[in-house]
């Protein structure tokens, strides 16, 4: 059964899906990722004792024969040694007895295995937050606004919901809302750097982490104006530690190291949050 986009695009985590007790197999788990629906891949870990065991991270490749919302609940599994290379391993997952996934690949160190066990799948709901970036206007800044341009990019898997904006202070302040998950994913920095060709001094952002980002939860594109003048820009949130970051980009930016504040025009964004500019004008 060809797998369908409907059924598999985004990324599922098998929590629980495989463990063994015993001497060679303590903990064994895996991920799915699926975000191409034709060849998904199951990243296989796990940790053991005994004589060279020492798996650590592998993919292997393979298919469902089922939705994986339908893979739900109880399931086995049978891990086996196969003949075709070296370290070559073979993962059968069944439901009710019958095979539904088959995925095959290279994992160094599993030595002579012939495991069944079983356990339970399940898939951990996403989460739409509510991911709010604050420019705050001083007295020289009239009007701050935002028109979003209906482009993006979000990890798969991850919902998407609304871009929406609110301003205060007669204007001079603008919250803009993104109604988004938060999974962290290289592709997504990828599109944003490309915005300024991954020019550090187009770029600036808040809190730590790095300039130029290499992973980023989401990002979107749009029009900033300020009293008057525009700008085409990129938002993209990312995280530092155990906070979110916000990252801008512009080709009417200019920001030196550590870039942590940036003109954009003859306006000056500066920052010592986590999610909010201060702006002014320098001209």
């Amino acid at each position: 059964m060809e797998n369908s986009k409907e059924n598999f695009e985004g990324i599922y985590e098998a929590t629980g899906l495989l463990g063994m007790g015993g001497f060679l197999f303590y903990e064994i788990g895996c991920v799915f990722l699926v975000a191409d629906p034709k060849n998904p891949v199951l990243r296989f870990h796990s940790d053991g004792i005994g004589d060279d065991f020492d798996i650590s991270t592998s993919e292997i490749e393979g298919s469902f024969s089922k939705p994986v919302a339908d893979l739900v609940g109880k399931c086995t599994f049978e891990l086996v040694n196969v003949d075709f290379e070296e370290g070559g391993i073979e993962l059968t997952i069944f439901q009710n007895d019958l095979p539904v996934g088959v995925f095959t690949g290279i994992s160094e160190g599993v030595g002579e295995a012939a495991i069944k066990g079983k356990g339970k799948l399940t898939i951990p709901e996403t989460k739409t937050h509510n991911n709010n970036i604050i420019f705050a206007g001083d007295k020289t800044i009239k009007s701050i606004s935002f028109v979003y341009g209906d482009l993006y990019t979000i990890t798969p898997g991850q919902p998407w919901g609304e871009v929406e904006t609110t301003s205060s202070h007669n204007g001079s302040t603008l919250k803009i809302d993104i109604g988004a998950g938060r999974k962290d994913n290289p592709e997504n920095a990828k599109w944003f750097n490309d915005v300024v060709s991954s020019v550090n001094e187009k770029m600036f952002h808040t809190r730590g982490g790095d300039n130029v980002p290499k992973e980023l939860n989401f990002a979107i594109k749009g029009l900033l104006t300020i009293n008057g003048d525009k700008f085409n820009v990129c938002i993209g949130q990312g995280s530092s530690g155990d906070y979110n970051n916000w990252h801008i980009a512009s080709e009417n930016a200019s920001s030196k190291h550590p870039y942590k504040d940036g003109y954009i025009g003859k306006y000056y964004f500066s920052s010592d949050d986590s999610d909010e500019f201060k702006v002014t004008f320098k001209g």
